[in-house]
């Protein structure tokens, strides 16, 4: 009878921080799924990626140059792909009407966003699909949270290609949104 109580007792709080995690969108499982940066070999300009199990993708960019993404956070989840792991977030970042949740609803499911406001809003509405190379700004991401006033600048990507054993298998391409490598993160002091 002992035994059983601790066991419930261990399946009680097995379930509460589960619970919690659920809850909180920018969580990787106590880094159960943080992407293995070793495994890459990234060319320069980082438009070829190749991992040790034979896959390759091959990144077309918008530009040559970077962009900014300035604002609030209304929306920041974990998002893994597993055929594209370095694909690691979607954050939604906001300016004018749409970082006030007073003015304008916001939501954001399966790589998409929605908004609704009873008046025309001002300002900017943006969801970054974030492509992350690098295990420093990867942690710098993870330490992000709704509300943060933030800058994000990066390279914006068309299309990844993923090729494994020389055979094109599948494409990433947004609709509507800003797919970005991500080049550095800003935390804004409000």
């Amino acid at each position: 009878m002992n035994r059983l109580i601790k066991l419930l007792g261990l399946c009680w709080i097995c379930l509460l921080l589960c619970s919690c995690a659920a809850n909180d969108r920018n969580f990787n499982f106590w880094g159960l799924d943080v992407p293995d940066f070793d495994e890459w070999t990234i060319s320069d300009y980082s438009q070829r990626i190749e991992n040790t199990r034979g896959a390759r993708w091959q990144i077309t960019y918008e530009s040559t140059k970077s962009s900014t993404f300035t604002g609030k956070i209304r929306h920041i989840s974990v998002n893994y792909e597993a055929s594209f792991p370095f694909l690691t977030h979607d954050i939604l970042v906001t300016s004018g009407d749409f970082a006030d949740p007073a003015r304008v609803d916001t939501s954001v499911r399966n790589h998409h966003f929605y908004w609704g406001a009873r008046e025309k809003p001002v300002g900017t509405i943006n969801l970054l699909h974030v492509v992350v190379l690098d295990s420093t700004l990867y942690d710098q991401l993870m330490q992000l949270h709704a509300d943060d006033q933030v800058s994000i600048r990066g390279r914006e990507i068309l299309t990844i290609e993923l090729y494994q054993k020389d055979r094109l298998t599948t494409i990433w391409r947004d609709s509507g949104c800003n797919t970005l490598l991500i080049q550095s993160i800003t935390v804004e002091t409000p």
